[in-house]
């Protein structure tokens, strides 16, 4: 090993590094109106905690809060600042351990089709920027018809479903009036 080098109190510690900073859409993929749960996670590499953590999310058009927000976090402290319906979330106040992760999770909707990339503004705390993160919500563009083949004289109805799978042959035991 090299010589070692005495501690030197007139020298301060290096800063922690700011932390990593990622979202994910879960499920990546819903129908129109479904929901997902938007998670943002900060992980911490440092051995010193974190402090001042804030960023703000802008949701891309035709994506917003869902009506129950949902909202939960691992974090400690801070404050997390949305609303059903709207387009806004954001975070600020808050604190990660030491080598720890901690995250963020709000519900989110869509009617709209096609896929949504959504990106952050800069995760800042008191180690500096950790820049942005980004996810995709993928809306299908499913719909779904149903269609009356054949009716037979014994009070039953052949037919066919087609959406988002393969279609399928529907039976019923219904009366036909």
């Amino acid at each position: 090993p090299g010589p070692s080098v005495p501690f030197d109190p007139e020298v301060p510690p290096a800063p922690p590094s700011p932390p990593a900073f990622s979202k994910i859409f879960s499920p990546a993929a819903i129908a129109p109106g479904g929901e997902s749960t938007l998670t943002f996670t900060i992980a911490n590499s440092s051995s010193s905690a974190v402090t001042a953590l804030a960023f703000t999310d802008t949701l891309p058009a035709g994506v917003t809060v869902a009506g129950v927000p949902g909202v939960q976090t691992t974090c400690t402290g801070g404050t997390v600042t949305v609303a059903a319906g709207s387009s806004a979330i954001s975070y600020s106040g808050g604190e990660v351990g030491g080598s720890a992760s901690c995250t963020i999770g709000v519900r989110a909707t869509s009617a709209a089709a096609g896929s949504h990339v959504n990106t952050t503004g800069d995760l800042t705390s008191s180690a500096g920027s950790s820049g942005t993160a980004s996810a995709t919500l993928n809306v299908s563009s499913v719909t779904t018809t149903f269609a009356v083949a054949t009716a037979t004289g014994t009070g039953q109805a052949t037919g066919s479903i087609a959406g988002g799978g393969p279609a399928c042959a529907v039976t019923t035991a219904e009366a036909l009036d």
